[in-house]
């Protein structure tokens, strides 16, 4: 919700120079009569310091974030996204829904339009998914435990935190290990999706019958996977796009 502080900002501009403006001239220019000028000016200059004050703290505070923004290992997958990058994952992707917006910028520094990864679902919500689909996706991410209140549509039958699984094929899920629920999913089908990377945060579970097939063009050699519990710590300049590196085996291959 931080990109809502830019709307904030926008009514705070509008609303408060006129009492700003207001409480400096009753300061600094004060009327002769008592009755044009009610409030005490003690008061007023009292009120005047603190406000300043607050201005200097909050200004100070901010002032680092505004001319160095950086993103935060332990929230978001950067690691994960670099693995990818790396190892030129592509397909319809399943991406924890705090992620998916950072997921979408990660994905579109691929060339190939066609190529592209797909997310599901991101922050665009009701005015790109259908309520049903929105719904497919919490209860993956959820799961039939929660008991915080949901909003569900009525078309959308009992929780099943298993259909997202299958749901217009996806071939990729990027998770947050925190989110219990869908780690339990994926674990329980490891007959159809396979775990190709891992760190303390996130986890990216492939399609078995793509990256598990040594048949497959897709496949990805068990060695090359990465798969640890190291905690994602530290922070990264934003926007923390993963770098444009090929370490692939057989792309390697191929420029040789």
């Amino acid at each position: 919700h931080c990109r809502h502080l830019t709307f904030f900002a926008i009514l705070v501009g509008l609303w408060m120079p006129p009492h700003l403006q207001s409480a400096w001239q009753h300061t600094f220019q004060p009327k002769s009569s008592e009755q044009e000028f009610p409030v005490r000016a003690e008061l007023v200059n009292w009120v005047m310091i603190c406000l300043l004050c607050v201005i200097g703290y909050l200004g100070f505070r901010t002032f680092p974030c505004l001319t160095k923004l950086e993103v935060d290992r332990s929230t978001y997958p950067v690691n994960a996204m670099q693995f990818l990058e790396d190892h030129q994952l592509r397909g319809r992707t399943v991406v924890t829904f705090n992620w998916a917006q950072y997921a979408l910028a990660c994905f579109a520094q691929e060339k190939d339009v066609q190529a592209r990864s797909t997310v599901a679902i991101d922050g665009r919500y009701t005015t790109c998914y259908s309520p049903e689909t929105i719904d497919i996706y919490f209860d993956f991410i959820l799961g039939k435990e929660y008991k915080g209140r949901r909003y569900r549509s009525i078309r959308s039958g009992a929780i099943n935190p298993e259909k997202a699984l299958t749901h217009k094929n996806p071939e990729l899920f990027i998770i947050d290990r925190n989110q219990k629920s869908s780690v339990k999913t994926m674990e329980a089908h490891q007959d159809q999706w396979t775990l190709l990377y891992q760190d303390g945060l996130a986890q990216i579970w492939g399609l078995k019958s793509k990256y598990d097939d040594p048949q497959s063009k897709d496949f990805l050699h068990p060695a090359r996977r990465d798969v640890t519990d190291i905690p994602q710590n530290g922070r990264v300049p934003y926007p923390a796009l993963p770098v444009q590196r090929i370490v692939w085996q057989s792309a390697m291959v191929t420029r040789q």
